[in-house]
């Protein structure tokens, strides 16, 4: 089932499934939200809302869950007008999780998957991205 989230508020923050991972909010300009990633306290990356399209997938990783099992994760931003995209975690051997991310903002999106995947895609209508976790 699918989460979503409004715009965080300065000191609010979202802890993911592991929990090293924590999205926050971020400064931004004007009518514009922003957040930031971050693993255990360090930063990891920032997106901010922009109407310059620059692809769904912003990064993917891999990490361990709360029990220590292998886990990835993916983050984007929603291309303009959709609601949400379609997000897909492969493995080798053709295993694969195909999940329906949480929406921030409605305007980015992150998604998470248990075990160690080697690639990720998202797509949305005729949009499609792949990226390979770092």
């Amino acid at each position: 089932m699918q989460t979503r989230y409004p715009a965080l508020a300065d000191d609010e923050r979202i802890t993911l499934s592991s929990p090293h991972w924590s999205i926050r909010a971020a400064k931004a300009g004007p009518g514009r939200h922003a957040i930031a990633l971050y693993h255990r306290d360090e930063f990891v990356d920032v997106l901010v809302q922009t109407p310059i399209y620059q692809g769904m997938i912003r990064d993917a990783w891999h990490g361990t869950g709360p029990d220590g099992e292998p886990w990835t994760m993916a983050w984007g931003r929603l291309p303009a007008g959709a609601g949400t995209v379609d997000v897909e975690f492969t493995g080798r051997g053709r295993t694969s999780h195909r999940t329906e991310p949480s929406v921030l903002a409605e305007v980015f999106w992150f998604a998470e998957a248990p075990g160690r995947f080697h690639r990720v895609s998202a797509s949305s209508g005729e949009l499609r991205d792949v990226v390979r976790p770092g």
